[in-house]
C-alpha cells in the first residue's frame, strides 16, 4: 500500500510542493525480476522431518496458552504445599 501512495504522489505534480512530505527527486529502486511461476504451481522446499517439526511445534506452543499456564502454576503451588505442610515421607524418626 505504501508503494502504491509513493508512486502516486511521485507521479504527480503534487509533490513538487515544498509542503509535501516526498520531494519531487525521490525515486524508487529498479524492480526486482520476476520469478518463474512453478508448472503446478508447487514450490519446492528442502526435506525436513514433517512429523517431528509438526510435534515440536505442537509441544511448544502450548506454553503460550493461558489455560496450560494456570494450570502449571496451581500443579507447582499444589506440590509445593505438600512439601511444606503434608509431609509423605516421615524422616524425623530417630
Amino acid at each position: 500500500m505504501n508503494k502504491i501512495i509513493m508512486e502516486k504522489s511521485i507521479d504527480t505534480d503534487e509533490s513538487l510542493d515544498p509542503q509535501k512530505m516526498i520531494p519531487h527527486n525521490l525515486t524508487l529502486p529498479p524492480r526486482a525480476p520476476e520469478k518463474d511461476v512453478p508448472y503446478f504451481g508447487m514450490v519446492p522446499i528442502p526435506a525436513h522431518d514433517f512429523p517431528e517439526q509438526f510435534s515440536n511445534f505442537c509441544f511448544n506452543s502450548l506454553y503460550i496458552k493461558e489455560e496450560v499456564i494456570k494450570a502449571m502454576v496451581d500443579i507447582r503451588n499444589g506440590c509445593n504445599t505438600i512439601l511444606v505442610d503434608a509431609r509423605i515421607f516421615d524422616v524425623s524418626i530417630t
